[in-house]
């Protein structure tokens, strides 16, 4: 993971990075590569040259708003994780609009600190898993994100996806339709495995994905469904 601290208090600054330190010298499996900014400026200019996963970002640094920052780099780097580390609680409903990770409050316990990290973590590998897919046009590997939905239909199946439509045979895909409803999928009937990231709108007869394809959802499944988006959408 990459990942970038900023805060214009160099304590706040050293006590995240000791305690990323810690957690990678006691997780052998784990790598963490940590750069420190104490201005906004400073963070900006690399988050143009260097992709990060996940931001610890004060509210108010001496040169800009938390919010405002957190809203720059979301439109450089839509996928990166935001945790908001902050003294300043009358920010915490406007975090939600910049699709803030977290929000924590100075000083950050120390079990809090480390629950979250985990489960950043977990939230990336989640979105960021990758799938090879036999199709009728050759292997073609996908990342999860670029799945909205796959529909079968006897012994054949249908990959929607952001670069267009692709076929195979059911058998192939046996495995990854498991490992799909593992992430953020989820099985609305027998022949659609939607992808939660690409919901646009639903309601208890159909479901609108971003590409405006709607899909009919099972009686029986939405209750569990909208169960289960609503923890997805309070994950983001």
């Amino acid at each position: 993971m990459n990942i970038a601290i900023c805060d214009d208090e160099a304590y706040y600054v050293n006590d995240i990075f000791k305690r990323l330190m810690t957690y990678k010298e006691t997780n052998d499996d784990v790598s963490l590569y940590v750069d420190s900014f104490y201005d906004s400026r400073e963070l900006m200019n690399s988050i143009m040259k260097k992709d990060y996963d996940l931001v610890y970002l004060d509210i108010e640094l001496n040169d800009g708003n938390g919010i405002n920052i957190a809203q720059m780099i979301h439109n450089i780097q839509p996928e990166c994780v935001i945790i908001f580390i902050t003294s300043h609680m009358n920010y915490f409903n406007q975090s939600f609009l910049v699709n803030a990770f977290q929000y924590m409050k100075k000083p950050v316990k120390e079990q809090f600190f480390i629950s979250e990290l985990e489960r950043a973590m977990k939230r990336l590998e989640d979105t960021s898993r990758s799938f090879v897919f036999h199709t009728t046009e050759g292997n073609i590997v996908f990342d999860t994100k670029e799945i909205l939905y796959i529909e079968t239909a006897y012994r054949e199946y249908k990959i929607h996806s952001t670069r267009g439509a692709f076929y195979g045979t059911i058998k192939s895909i046996t495995e990854i339709k498991k490992a799909l409803l593992e992430c953020d999928f989820f099985k609305i009937q027998r022949s659609f495995i939607v992808n939660l990231e690409h919901i646009e709108r639903y309601d208890s007869a159909t479901i609108t994905m971003t590409n405006k394809d709607m899909l009919p959802i099972s009686k029986k499944k939405y209750k569990e469904f909208k169960e289960v988006f609503f923890k997805y959408l309070e994950s983001q």
